[in-house]
């Protein structure tokens, strides 16, 4: 059937967020001080593939980089500009 999805059996949620789309000018620090903010976390690793930043942040737990509707949320939405 080429309309199914695989789900794999016994996965757990991943703690880590992938963040791409990042400014070429972007550094380590300033987005450690942006997601230092954030509710569980533990930190961040920066890499910098073909000339495109991208980070891994790390958290406690998969939920803890999460926002639920109407809560005040991480603030991520202004990275390095």
């Amino acid at each position: 059937n080429a309309s199914a999805h695989y789900v794999p059996q016994n996965s757990t949620p991943c703690p880590t967020l992938f963040v791409a789309n990042l400014a070429p000018t972007c550094a380590e620090p300033e987005l450690i001080e942006v997601f230092s903010r954030c509710p569980g976390f533990l930190k961040l690793k920066m890499q910098n593939k073909n000339g495109a930043p991208v980070a891994f942040v790390d958290f406690q737990n998969a939920s803890a980089h999460y926002v639920p509707q109407n809560s005040t949320p991480c603030p991520t939405t202004a990275l390095c500009y």
